[in-house]
């Protein structure tokens, strides 16, 4: 698993490529968690396009991910450009709804500008 990272503004973009399981989810996790330390809020994104294949435990590494972001006023994860195999995962866990997935790096980043839907 190669993970590395390009900053835009106040958004993360992690960069995952390779197998998601296993020793790789845990290095992933790790990583996370060290980025979404302090305070926040922590604009994350997860660029997923070069992961080939994701298990469960690839699984638990975004869903901490997502905590750990939301966990400050502000903060969320979104998730970019997972392949057949990796959105089918994601969907069996039931995640595409409660965490948005953007087809570029550039549509994700953007989203975070634009005004919130959410309810108070």
């Amino acid at each position: 698993m190669a993970i590395s990272r390009t900053d835009y503004g106040p958004v993360k973009v992690v960069h995952a490529q390779g197998y998601l399981s296993g020793l790789a989810a845990t290095e992933l996790d790790r990583y996370l968690a060290e980025l979404l330390a302090g305070r926040g809020p922590h604009k994350l994104v997860l660029d997923l396009a070069a992961v080939t294949e994701m298990s469960s435990a690839g699984l638990r590494a975004i869903i901490s991910a997502a905590k750990r972001a939301r966990s400050h006023k502000g903060g969320d994860l979104r998730l970019v450009a997972p392949n057949r195999r990796v959105t089918e995962v994601l969907e069996l866990a039931g995640l595409v709804a409660v965490i948005p997935i953007y087809s570029t790096v550039e549509e994700a980043v953007a989203s975070y500008a634009a005004p919130s839907t959410a309810q108070p």
